[in-house]
């Protein structure tokens, strides 16, 4: 049994208060009896395994989404299923899953992305990654817009981001500890925004680490940069 309640965000809770609302999450029928001590225990040591990736906005608002490694055993992960989304003015952050905790492969082969669903949030975002033991390899947070990576933000180890773009969906993207990811060839991806001012992002991939020189030219085919 998992109980959530909200106050700015889902959270599980141990407490009840009255004259509040409250989710029950359960996997079979029964009965919950209410009164000293009736609410099930969640135990922090639970969560305190898992990589916690905590969502902020300018408002004040907080999320925690947790990461867990497969090979730290069998996780029920439909115990943290979500409530359903609040309504569009309320902040809300959770995995397209619909939960709040995701299992990485510690042995994958492929990349492996998790969506992240963010709704009434005031801009600026930050995003801070605390790992758990080793943590994946090459985490990344990525901005996309119209299917286009418009910026990567490492977690590698530790870290945070902050999000100014609020018209992108974010999105995990990390890779077992099996390996790296690395790209297959060499790529040289477009620019964005497109046109711009005053500034733009150019991205490209390397199949292998070597010395790499960028060179921007004119309509005209000058040398700029």
């Amino acid at each position: 049994t998992m109980i959530f309640g909200y106050s700015g965000s889902y959270s599980p809770v141990t407490t009840l208060q009255p004259g509040k609302a409250y989710w029950v999450k359960v996997n079979t029928p029964g009965i919950i009896p209410l009164g000293p001590s009736a609410v099930p225990k969640t135990s922090g040591s639970e969560t305190d395994r898992y990589g916690k990736l905590v969502i902020s906005d300018r408002a004040g608002h907080s999320q925690t989404l947790y990461l867990a490694d497969e090979s730290g055993g069998k996780q029920n992960c439909g115990r943290y299923e979500l409530p359903p989304v609040p309504p569009d003015n309320s902040f809300d952050a959770r995995f397209a899953s619909q939960r709040m905790l995701e299992i990485y492969p510690s042995d994958a082969a492929d990349i492996v992305r998790y969506p992240i669903l963010l709704q009434g949030a005031d801009y600026p975002v930050t995003l801070t990654y605390a790992p758990a033991g080793s943590g994946p390899d090459d985490l990344m947070l990525e901005e996309v817009r119209d299917g286009r990576v418009t910026a990567s933000h490492p977690l590698n180890g530790s870290g945070s981001c902050t999000i100014r773009d609020g018209a992108a969906t974010l999105r995990l993207t990390m890779h077992g500890s099996g390996g790296r990811a690395v790209p297959a060839v060499f790529a040289l991806h477009q620019n964005y925004p497109n046109p711009f001012n005053p500034s733009t992002q150019v991205t490209f991939d390397l199949p292998s680490k070597s010395p790499v020189r960028l060179v921007v030219y004119d309509l005209l085919g000058k040398e700029v940069m």
